[in-house]
Formats: structure tokens, sequence, C-alpha cells
């Protein structure tokens, strides 16, 4: 289909070739016959609205969204753009992933940055209505253009590059270097998220020092926007881009918790300890009601079971049972709790057999059916990777080698995937400690850290490359 070809060409061929009269393809579309004569008007043709395109294009025996390549041109140059017909039909681009449609609007829309506020608020709808790839093509576009750097609109659309980066697991770590810069130019009510965000996923990414950092910017705002500690909770804010509440008190619980999990992964127990129980402790939010003391009271529940996890970590056989209960009552929590009941046992030679004997279809049935070859979405990928990685240390331990080794291999399967290059080292250095046993088992390991030594040769510190390089040589 040519490109200077219009979509009156093609109607009129259509209608001719079909022989087919308005008042029957008026029937056809459901379109007034006056609505298509004046559409078809040679001398002042009536611009058609996407509504009406797609009428038509059925009518014509046409796929969905087969001339909007066309209609793209109609928008520009048989008549100014306008963001009451433009917007309508980009929506309607997103809802059928027509994304180079999308390109080729805003291409043409950019000539005139006037129009930056249009793609802005477009961008926003889409990601409303879920269409997050084209939102970002959007948002993308916002960014590049707005002439103002601390405008909150260039910071609103950095911050939703970086949550549709998130969710699509489409580079978040680099969407979330570009957004640090912005995060204090957020809107009052969406800077707490914005620091929440990062922090999350940054410790996703087993970036402790980064996850730590931003844990503590969140713990230190909501406690500057909190200055109610007697329960009164008036520090709470209505957010102007969802409507939802932003409730300082269960940012501050979160930072917490966070900052707690952070400091476990970094070896501070002791200061694990002091976060988890001032998250326990907690006495904000308690005459309030609504979801807001729901929350707060979850957080501290969560809190409690960290406490139960930390006893484990250091030593405390007694805490099994009641952490396994917690367990029982939160199975959210199940997958990475397992984990703790594990890497206890290897640290303090624990048996925990009959434990996990309850949580086996975590492990085994899980590994049967990702064996085949599927993976569990990105976001789950560094627990699991955590999970196995623990349980074949434990089955290590008790000589259990050839099943150990076994999941020792998924385990770096899920941590190369996702780029966890601190649990790859991890199975590396277990893998190192016992290679005598694992047999013909070494072919697999030495040429699964050899592609993976290739995939992160630019950004592998000298220190991996050397451990890897030890490795791969056996």
């Amino acid at each position: 289909m040519k490109h200077t070809t219009t979509i009156r060409d093609l109607l009129r061929e259509h209608l001719e070739h079909n022989r087919l009269t308005l008042e029957r393809f008026s029937r056809i579309t459901g379109i007034n016959r006056g609505t298509l004569s004046s559409i078809l008007n040679v001398r002042s043709p009536k611009p058609l609205s996407i509504g009406q395109l797609d009428r038509i294009t059925g009518g014509m025996g046409y796929d969905e969204g087969t001339l909007y390549e066309l209609f793209v041109d109609e928008c520009f140059h048989q008549a100014a753009p306008h963001w009451r017909r433009l917007r309508p039909f980009l929506m309607r681009c997103a809802s059928l992933g027509k994304t180079e449609c999308i390109r080729m609007v805003i291409g043409q829309l950019l000539d005139d940055l006037a129009h930056v506020p249009g793609i802005y608020d477009t961008a926003g709808l889409m990601y409303e209505e879920g269409y997050l790839a084209e939102a970002s093509i959007l948002y993308e576009c916002v960014a590049e253009s707005e002439k103002y750097s601390h405008s909150e609109r260039l910071a609103m659309s950095q911050y939703r590059i970086f949550l549709i980066a998130c969710r699509l697991q489409d580079r978040p770590a680099d969407a979330a270097i570009r957004f640090i810069p912005y995060r204090f130019r957020l809107p009052e009510d969406c800077v707490m998220d914005g620091l929440w965000n990062l922090a999350e996923q940054f410790a996703a990414a087993g970036r402790w020092d980064d996850a730590y950092r931003y844990a503590v910017e969140l713990e230190e705002l909501a406690q500057a926007m909190s200055p109610y500690r007697d329960g009164s909770m008036k520090g709470r804010m209505r957010s102007k881009t969802t409507g939802e509440e932003r409730i300082p008190a269960v940012y501050y619980a979160r930072s917490q918790l966070l900052k707690g999990s952070v400091l476990v992964e970094l070896g501070d127990l002791e200061g694990a300890r002091r976060c988890m129980a001032v998250c326990r402790e907690m006495s904000w939010g308690k005459d309030s009601g609504g979801g807001a003391s729901s929350a707060v009271r979850m957080l501290k529940t969560m809190a409690e079971g960290k406490l139960l996890e930390l006893d484990l970590l250091e030593g405390c056989r007694e805490s099994l049972a009641p952490y396994v209960e917690f367990l029982r009552r939160h199975p959210q929590e199940a997958e990475d709790g397992v984990s703790n009941i594990l890497r206890a046992a290897v640290e303090h030679h624990y048996n925990v057999d009959e434990e996990l004997s309850e949580f086996s279809h975590l492990i085994h049935v899980g590994w049967m059916t990702e064996r085949g070859g599927s993976l569990p979405e990105k976001g789950r990928m560094r627990s699991r990777a955590r999970l196995y990685y623990y349980y074949a240390a434990y089955l290590i331990a008790g000589k259990k080698c050839k099943e150990g080794f076994e999941f020792l291999l998924h385990s770096v399967r899920f941590a190369r995937e996702s780029g966890m290059q601190d649990i790859m080292l991890q199975c590396m250095f277990l893998y190192e400690e016992h290679r005598d046993e694992a047999g013909t088992m070494q072919t697999q390991f030495k040429s699964t850290y050899a592609l993976y030594r290739k995939e992160t040769e630019h950004i592998c510190s000298s220190g991996c490359k050397e451990e890897l390089t030890v490795l791969q040589n056996g």
C-alpha cells in the first residue's frame, strides 16, 4: 500500500469494485449515508474520526488497524493536528499494540513543543489503562523534549518510565539510575512512593548499599511529614495522581522493615534487630481507622516474624517452631522464610528435615515445573535462586551431594538469568569448596560459568573475573 494513497481513495475503489452504493455501505458500517458522502466529498472532505475509520476498515474487510498509517497522514496533512482526534487515535493504537503508528504521530507532534502537555496527558491515560509499553514511548518523548529541567512534568515522566521498566522488567536498574536525580522533584504526594520503589528495586537487584540509602531517605521523609506521634495520624495526604492516601506512618514502617532486611544481607544482625524492633513497637496510627491502622498492624506483624528470623539466624533453635507457625499464617512469606530456615540450618548445623517437609512443594514441585525450561517472572528469580542455593548447601552439608549439586546448578541458572552476580559468586564458592564431590557435573559448572563470564565481561570487576577464570580452568 503506497503512502500517497488516501483512505478515501481506497474507499472509492472498494465501492466501485464491489458495486456498492453509499446506502448499502451505510448499512454495512452503521455510518449515516450523509456522513459517508461528506467524508468522500472531493472539495472539502469531512475529517474522519477513529470510530468511523474502524467501521470503514471493517466494512471493507480489512483487519483492525490496517489503515492507521494512512490515518496518521490524514491527521497531519489534510487538517491541522488536534488532540480531539489524536488522543482517541493514540489510545486505539495502544489497545492494538500499534507502536509504530504511535511513534509516527509523536515524531510529527514534536516539531511543535506546544504539544508536549498533550503528549504527557495522553501518556497518563495509557498508564492508567495498563498500556505500559506504549505509555513509556510517550513519557520518553516528554523527558527528551521538556525544556524546564526542574519541571514536575519531567520528574513524573522519569518516575513513570522507571515504574514501567520495573513492571515490564525492561532494564529497571538503568531506569532507576535515570530517575534518581528527579526523586525530590516529584509532586509532594509521590515522593515517598518514589523512594520506596527505588529502595525496593535496588534490594531486588542485590545492590544493598543503594537500597539502604533510599530506605534511610524514606525514613527521614516519613518522619518529617509526620509530626504527630500521638496516634492521631493527622500526617496524611491524598495523591493528586491516583486519589490514594499517602500515610507517612505506613512508609516509616516500610522503611524500617527494608532497612532491617538489607542489614541482614550485609551481616549486621544487631542493626537489623534494632530496625525490626522500632517497627514492631510503633504506636503511630493506633487510633486511626480504616486501611491506615490495618496496614501498620500488618507491617508490625511482619516485623515480629523478622525478629524470629533473626533469632534463628543467630543460632536460637527454639525460634524455629514459632517461625514455622508464622510462615503458616503468612504463606506469602514462605519462600523467603524457607531460605532463612535453610541458611540458619547450614550456619548452625541444624537438622530441619521435619520442618522442610511441610514446605517441600516450594522446593520440589516448583523445581520440577521449572526444569522444563520456563522461568518465573524476573521479580521472583532472586528469591528462587536464593532458595535453591541454601537448599543445595543444606543437602551438600548432609552428604546428599548429587541432589545438592543439581539444585546448585538450578540456582546458578536463576541467578544468571536475572543478573544476580552476588548469588552467582556464592554458588561458585560453594562449588569450589566441594568441587571434588561434584563428579561428572564439573563439566556443567565450568561451561555455565564460562558463559556467565562472557555475558558479564563488560561489567564484572577484575576480582570477579579472576574467580570465574579459576573456576572455568578447573
